[in-house]
């Protein structure tokens, strides 16, 4: 069982403690021990960040549960480097130690010492306390600690255990089953030029498609990472093993011409696949899915874990059928819309502007997704979900000065590309 997430009753704010208190909640709650770490290092726990000093030794007072710890070195110049960072589900009272590498500017795997080093650090844990910054816990509804549970509050370790490296430990270079997608496109576009003889690198005649430059020249930069280091399959224990959400085959194997053409449309028959083969049936792995890699991609910096929101996103604001299902509504999707309404909350102006908006992404999801509310049945139609839209959409205005179309103005748009001009699949080539 997963460590829960402390709710606002469960410890008093760490920043109104006496001392007689924050004594008796030492031996409580979890402690990171960080040591050897390099000064100006850029660390975080969750939502907060510092550039530590030379007296750093980790961090106190951290409540259980799951928590993210990451790090970045400073060069000289001031820029700091890759973001990389590792999650914990810290147990009441749990001491976890960690060295630095100095070497390798990274942590060493586990602890970095033996045994006997741990556990006496353990015994005289007391020593550290002045060097240990606390965990800012404050119980407030928009409290740094507050924000952070509402982000991951669908994940639990089993959603760590599935979908994280084996030792939980994460980059912004680290890479999934989206990167491996987007090489073999990338070399399958290179093939195609090198066949019309638009290109050729050899006077062999050889496939431009198998010469890395011009296979990195179409990638993204996290591909294009993953591909000069490893042209290699992928190794799960080292990856990020998100199952890979494919949009365009949504229907079943061997499906009609008609199926092709619902299910291509409508993903609702892709939604209930991928419940049933990745998730167990229970939607709220999904909406773990969901946080997890939203946090990967805002804290993480990792766009591989972006590409996988989008496509959950993508996928959730496109099935009209499904939204028809009243045990869908109350377990997904009316808790997807507060999920992303928490996600979007914590996004900066110009990170919605810039990474979320990009080529209409935010705004094509969304209005399809109130589209296909309006276009319900009255009788099928959660009110709960309707009022976390209005929410939603309330949100949206105020903090993006961005406009969510009403029920009424969504079906009008709805009912326009419905027409003569929709497409039709009838047909998908291997």
């Amino acid at each position: 069982m997963a460590a829960s997430a402390p709710t606002s009753s469960t410890f008093p704010s760490t920043s109104k403690l006496d001392q007689d208190a924050a004594d008796e909640l030492f031996s409580k709650l979890g402690i990171l021990m960080f040591l050897d770490a390099p000064k100006k290092l850029e660390f975080g726990i969750d939502m907060n960040t510092w550039e530590i000093g030379p007296l750093f030794k980790g961090i106190k007072l951290i409540p259980p549960g799951i928590h993210f710890i990451h790090y970045s070195t400073t060069a000289d110049s001031g820029h700091s480097g890759m973001r990389m960072g590792f999650f914990h589900d810290f147990r009441e009272g749990e001491i976890l130690v960690k060295k630095w590498n100095a070497s390798e500017e990274q942590l060493y795997p586990g602890s970095g010492l033996l045994e006997n080093q741990v556990q006496e650090i353990k015994k005289g844990i007391r020593y550290f306390d002045p060097n240990l910054g606390a965990y800012q816990f404050d119980p407030a509804p928009n409290s740094a600690h507050s924000r952070w549970v509402n982000l991951i509050s669908h994940v639990t370790h089993d959603t760590l255990v599935r979908d994280l490296p084996s030792d939980f430990q994460i980059s912004s270079a680290t890479g999934s089953a989206y990167d491996v997608e987007e090489m073999e496109a990338a070399k399958k576009k290179q093939a195609r030029i090198a066949e019309a003889g638009v290109t050729s690198r050899t006077n062999e005649g050889q496939p431009a498609a198998t010469d890395p430059d011009q296979v990195a020249a179409t990638m993204t930069a996290a591909a294009v990472s993953r591909f000069r280091c490893e042209q290699q399959p992928m190794d799960s224990s080292n990856s990020l093993n998100f199952p890979l959400i494919d949009l365009v085959r949504s229907f079943p194997q061997n499906a009609s011409p008609e199926t092709i053409t619902q299910y291509s449309r409508d993903k609702s028959w892709k939604l209930r696949s991928l419940l049933r083969r990745h998730f167990g049936n229970d939607p709220n792995q999904l909406l773990a899915d969901l946080q997890l890699s939203f946090v990967i991609l805002l804290i993480g910096q990792n766009f591989s874990a972006f590409e996988h929101w989008k496509r959950i996103v993508h996928l959730l604001t496109s099935c009209t059928e499904a939204l028809g299902d009243e045990r869908l509504q109350e377990s997904l999707f009316v808790p997807f819309v507060s999920v992303l309404k928490a996600q979007l909350r914590e996004c900066p102006q110009d990170f919605f502007i810039n990474i979320l908006s990009e080529n209409n992404f935010i705004s094509a999801s969304l209005q399809r997704f109130v589209a296909s509310i309006a276009d319900l049945d009255k009788s099928l139609v959660n009110w709960g979900l309707v009022d976390a839209i209005d929410d939603l959409r309330t949100f949206m205005q105020r903090r993006f000065s961005w406009t969510l179309l009403t029920m009424e103005e969504a079906q009008k748009v709805f009912d326009l590309e419905e027409g003569d001009d929709a497409p039709v699949v009838v047909d998908i080539d291997g």
